[in-house]
């Protein structure tokens, strides 16, 4: 199986999980930066540990819904396959990993899960542990050509272009708070009647210093000015009416 191996579709008795780094009880940071160097084992962290540790919690959350779905009478189904490490579109991503994964141990965490989660009605205690061990476990080492991984060490990861956009999209969404906190302001100071508003001191204020500012045509009857749409005769007057 090489990597980024198209596989085929989803069906109904074969179900892909992709593996997330996000669940790794690590740093994404200290996470990318190990898996873009190729050193697994450091005195830092031990990646390895981390992936297990990731394939027994994908085996807890999934195995025993898949089990309950391949073996229920009215899927049509007997039995499925589940995929690790393949998107939903079929693509060969793999699971990172130095070294050989053992089958053992990945055995014992499906056990495991099976026999905390999944209880099978009618059967007896021997029934019950003869199913799990039918089920069959295989682990593919993956084919990654030089060039593949040159580039993938040089591009950017999911989780940077993850973290960009989110830091895009987070300024975009404090962008528009700000503007909306400001029109909320503007409409709850504004949105009311003209003589409300020159009964309060402080809107009024506005208002003289706004006519002071466009009412540049003073003395005319240019119809467009402030005090001729307000019916008086000047300037002047217009604010000696509002100022009393």
């Amino acid at each position: 199986m090489k990597y980024l191996e198209e596989i085929g579709r989803e069906r109904k008795d074969r179900e892909y999980k992709i593996m997330a780094i996000s669940g790794l009880k690590i740093s994404s940071k200290l996470a990318v930066r190990m898996l873009k160097s190729g050193i697994f084992r450091t005195e830092e962290c031990d990646m390895n540990y981390y992936m297990r540790m990731m394939i027994k919690k994908y085996m807890e959350i999934y195995i025993k819904k898949y089990i309950a779905t391949y073996s229920h009478p009215r899927s049509g189904k007997r039995g499925g396959e589940l995929y690790y490490g393949v998107d939903d579109l079929g693509i060969v991503h793999g699971i990172p990993y130095e070294g050989e994964l053992r089958e053992k141990e990945i055995r014992r965490y499906m056990e495991e899960s099976y026999i905390k989660n999944v209880r099978m009605i009618g059967k007896d205690k021997r029934q019950y542990i003869e199913y799990i061990k039918r089920a069959k476990i295989e682990i593919k080492r993956l084919e990654v050509e030089e060039g593949e991984i040159k580039r993938m060490m040089e591009e950017k990861t999911p989780y940077e272009e993850y973290k960009e956009k989110t830091e895009r999209y987070s300024k975009i969404i404090r962008d528009y708070k700000e503007y909306k906190n400001k029109w909320e302001k503007m409409n709850k100071r504004y949105a009311m009647k003209l003589n409300m508003m020159l009964n309060k001191e402080e809107t009024k204020r506005e208002i003289i210093n706004l006519i002071k500012e466009r009412g540049s045509e003073k003395g005319s009857y240019y119809r467009r000015s402030v005090y001729a749409i307000c019916e008086c005769g000047d300037y002047y007057k217009l604010m000696t009416e509002i100022k009393t």
